[in-house]
């Protein structure tokens, strides 16, 4: 059993190097997108393994492949998809970035501001809270500082 664990850890260690590539691993993410019926079809489809398999494979042909659904949905849309996901993505996420930093700013210092604030008010109240507690029990209210 050890020499099938050491085969599934390989296999396992191979396909995340793949799919972490900067190339490779967008374009298998996308092409399972575009292709996602046909793999539904192949995993969940009525039949028995081998004509879901045939049907497979029949769609991916070299054939199907020159034809202009078949290479729309077999390459060109996932290399598309993989182009946008390499190339536009980080542009289009430091531009929405660069958006958003100044409200960002903006709004952490109204809540810094708020609670420099709210530590004043809550100093006062301890402090008044004290000089309460000390009046009432009959000491001298001098020893405790006043804030002004």
């Amino acid at each position: 059993m050890e020499i099938f664990d050491d085969i599934y850890n390989s296999v396992a260690m191979s396909f995340r190097k793949r799919i972490n590539d900067i190339i490779l691993g967008p374009f298998i993410s996308s092409w399972v997108l575009c292709n996602w019926g046909k793999l539904a079809l192949l995993f969940f489809g009525t039949g028995t393994p081998d004509v879901r398999i045939k049907n497979m494979l029949q769609e991916m042909s070299v054939r199907n492949l020159l034809t202009y659904p078949g290479f729309l949905d077999l390459f060109f849309m996932p290399l598309t998809l993989t182009a946008l996901y390499i190339f536009i993505l980080p542009h289009l996420s430091y531009w929405v970035s660069e958006k958003v930093n100044p409200i960002k700013q903006k709004l952490e210092k109204q809540h810094d501001k708020f609670e420099s604030e709210t530590r004043k008010d809550m100093s006062k109240t301890e402090l008044l809270g004290l000089r309460s507690v000390a009046a009432s029990h009959g000491e001298k209210t001098k020893d405790i500082p006043r804030r002004r």
